[in-house]
């Protein structure tokens, strides 16, 4: 498999021509460049965090000792006015044969089989409650004192029988800190049914002022499934007059899975939010259990985008892991079961963390194994790109990590303080023991490799690495792009160099060069497009194909851009006057037929009165002609671009990081605030939006990065990477994510904005 796929593209990366004031090319916009966007535009309101709608509480059982026991002949049937029953020793509770529970909002009915007893015939249990178990009546666990249960329950019923919407959302602090997240909280409609997950008897059927109306339900092996804030609306209103239980639903009642309880509602203290069902999982002993790896085992579920809550289409969450809780999270690589991330850092925060090695052999329970290539081999840098593969030549047999290193603060680059600025190849054939074998230097003045790419297909195996403003800076006029031998990555050769400056079309060249400066020719990125060709990105003039099927001299064949007023070579464009042609972060190839740019900005672009109109979108190019890639359409997410609701998202970073292929025709698109993207290509010239995942917003634990609208809290994907059978996405802020998509055959997503 050749770099392409195993490493992930698209990382940030500005020219200093495109550096804020002031501040380093990683920050979000200045103070002034704010005020003159907000002067001229209203900020766009926040959506609600999922994670922050309110959970409600559980109930507690009675904390005496109850043994349950099975008799033949005795049968207790609860009055019908209770409310709640304590099922005491040696009964069995029965309900009468043909029971019907029957929908107050449709004319479904659902017929319950014949009453059995609660507890398996030929067993017997002690029901334990912990002090710090459910309660319902009394405010959820102190977060001190929050114990959580490590059993493992039966398979179980996804309790929302409709599009739906939810995230791991278990133990997060609610009231301050005060207490705990005692469940997960799922998204949906007001009305979509609420189904129990297991079959067994209900044991509680009530409302309580945080849980609203709620039932619980005794699973026949003594677990507990509880079902908060069902609808208690009369429908089409909000006013708290009518019931979400479905009719028949008693204590006592025997159920099994799928038998419909209730409606999804916002009852209780979830008046405040979007419409949801609290779930909660509990022990037989009353500890909570995390409900969310049982229900997304074996998913096949729709999920739909909400107003105010989840952004997450036809994806479920499976993990999730912040292996430094310090943000500064970027590259990703991935081996097997191994993935590789790495951190960026600048001249006022280099956290210095290397690469993390995580093994994700299961992926519900990520662990960090290790870092290797941070402060203590390389201070003062950044390792923000990386390429892992298998080598297999005379010289080298197994798997290493080709690691950019780059220097945090530019006033130190390339050795004029003893400070290493290149890359790094190290032998991962032990992930958990990465072993340094070459460190290649990539010249005074230089601040290091930003991206890295290696074509290991071949017998001779070539890197391909970046060095933005190597040509301004280089004493020896090297260029930004640096051809490598590492067929023996013990002794790495240097094979040729390459600059827009230096080899690139004199009349682009000299407009960029006289219009915004030298820094505009500087290169960000390079990847592989095959054997004998080399995709490089400009910030400023698009992207150029370079032929190398001779390494040491390449030549340039081709280049594309959307530039609208001078044809240099690059094609004409056929775009709308909206679509702005700067800030080219990477390019790929699809299929072998469509080339692909990605476009980040670190502010959106506005118009003449400083209204914003877009950030950073991506390009399609047909390449049915590869020396004349000529370009197909734009396409942007529904904040990136000002779609028919004329408004931009200004309470993130809306650019594309960077893409990747995934399945056929697809690929995954790294949307910073805007998350993961799954778009259909099959036919390029309509990019459809098939599925999407976007991590819960949190603040960077750096303060670095601030939203144009002050923000501070928000999602920030810098890559992700198709696996098998997940996709791995890393959030600046917050880590690595681990998503499932579930793509319903007969989807035909959403289309991009007008």
């Amino acid at each position: 498999m050749r770099g392409r796929h195993r490493k992930r593209r698209g990382f940030l990366v500005l020219s200093r021509g495109h550096a804020t004031k002031g501040r380093p090319s990683f920050h979000g916009p200045e103070p002034q460049s704010l005020r003159r966007v907000l002067g001229f535009v209203l900020v766009a309101t926040l959506l609600a965090v999922s994670g922050t709608a309110g959970a409600a509480n559980e109930t507690k059982p009675p904390t005496t000792t109850t043994t349950t026991t099975i008799e033949e002949s005795t049968t207790t049937t609860p009055p019908e006015s209770s409310s709640t029953t304590t099922i005491e020793a040696s009964t069995t509770t029965t309900v009468p044969t043909s029971t019907t529970v029957t929908s107050d909002h449709s004319s479904s009915t659902t017929t319950i089989p014949q009453a059995t007893s609660t507890i398996a015939p030929g067993s017997s249990e002690t029901t334990d409650p912990a002090p710090d178990g459910p309660a319902e009546h009394d405010p959820e666990p102190e977060e001190a004192e929050f114990r959580v249960g490590t059993m493992r329950p039966s398979a179980i019923m996804f309790p929302v029988a409709g599009p739906h919407s939810f995230i791991n959302t278990f133990g997060a602090p609610r009231d301050g800190g005060r207490r705990r997240h005692a469940g997960i909280d799922i998204f949906a409609s007001k009305g979509v049914p609420v189904v129990a997950v297991a079959d067994g008897v209900i044991e509680e059927v009530s409302e309580e002022y945080l849980a609203g109306q709620y039932v619980i339900v005794r699973h026949d092996d003594g677990w507990r499934s509880k079902y908060l804030h069902l609808d208690d609306d009369t429908p089409g209103t909000d006013d708290g007059l009518a019931s979400g239980y479905a009719t028949g639903v008693e204590v006592g009642v025997r159920v099994t899975s799928g038998t419909v309880l209730g409606f999804v509602g916002d009852s209780g203290n979830a008046e405040s939010t979007v419409p949801h069902l609290h779930f909660g999982l509990f022990q037989p002993n009353g500890l909570p259990v995390n409900p969310y790896p049982p229900l997304t085992r074996g998913l096949d579920a729709e999920m739909v985008s909400l107003d105010g809550g989840m952004r997450a289409l036809n994806t479920a969450l499976v993990g999730h892991l912040d292996p430094d809780l310090s943000g500064f999270n970027a590259g990703l690589a991935v081996n097997g079961d191994h993935l590789y991330m790495g951190t960026w850092g600048n001249s006022e925060i280099c956290p210095g963390t290397g690469i993390r090695v995580i093994d994700v052999s299961n992926p519900e329970q990520p662990v960090k194994l290790t870092t290797f290539a941070g402060r203590g081999e390389f201070p003062g840098t950044a390792a923000d790109s990386i390429w892992v593969g298998a080598l297999n030549t005379p010289e080298f047999a197994g798997d290493v990590a080709v690691v950019g290193i780059r220097v945090c603060d530019p006033s130190r680059a390339g050795s004029r303080f003893g400070q290493f600025a290149g890359f790094a190849i190290y032998d991962v054939n032990d992930p958990a023991d990465p072993n340094l074998i070459s460190a290649v230097h990539t010249g005074a003045g230089t601040r290091g490799a930003h991206d890295v790419d290696v074509n290991s297909d071949a017998r001779q195996v070539l890197g391909v690495v970046t060095v933005p403003g190597s040509h301004i800076d280089s004493p020896e006029g090297l260029g930004d792009v640096r051809m490598y031998d590492l067929t023996d990555p013990s002794v790495v050769v240097a094979l040729s160099d390459w600059s827009l400056r230096g080899d690139g079309p004199p009349l682009l060249v000299g407009l960029l060069a006289s219009s915004a400066g030298d820094s505009s020719l500087s290169a960000a990125s390079a990847s592989w497009a095959g054997p004998d060709r080399v995709i490089v990105a400009h910030p400023q003039a698009g992207l150029v194909t370079l032929e190398v099927s001779d390494p040491e001299n390449p030549s340039q064949v081709a280049a594309a851009s959307v530039f609208e007023t001078f044809d240099l070579g690059f094609g004409e464009s056929t775009m709308s006057s909206g679509t702005r042609a700067a800030e080219a972060s990477s390019g790929w190839v699809l299929d072998g037929s469509i080339l692909i740019q990605d476009d980040q900005r670190l502010e959106p672009y506005s118009d003449e009165l400083g209204i914003p109109l877009g950030w950073g979108q991506q390009i399609f190019y047909d390449m049915a002609d590869p020396t004349n890639p000529r370009p197909i359409t734009a396409f942007g997410t529904e904040r990136s671009k000002a779609g028919a609701d004329q408004e931009v998202g200004l309470d993130g970073f809306y650019s594309v990081r960077g893409s990747a292929a995934f399945g056929d025709h697809h690929e995954l698109a790294a949307w910073s605030s805007d998350g993961v993207r799954v778009v259909d290509l099959n036919d390029p010239a309509r990019p459809t939006e098939v599925a999407y995942f976007s991590p819960e917003p949190r603040p960077d634990p750096q303060g670095w990065w601030v939203a144009p609208d002050g923000t501070r809290e928000m999602s920030m994907v810098w890559a992700a990477l198709p696996g098998e059978g997940f996709v791995y996405v890393v959030d600046v802020n917050s880590g690595l994510w681990i998503v499932r998509v579930t793509i319903p055959p007969d989807d035909v997503g959403l289309p991009a904005p007008e």
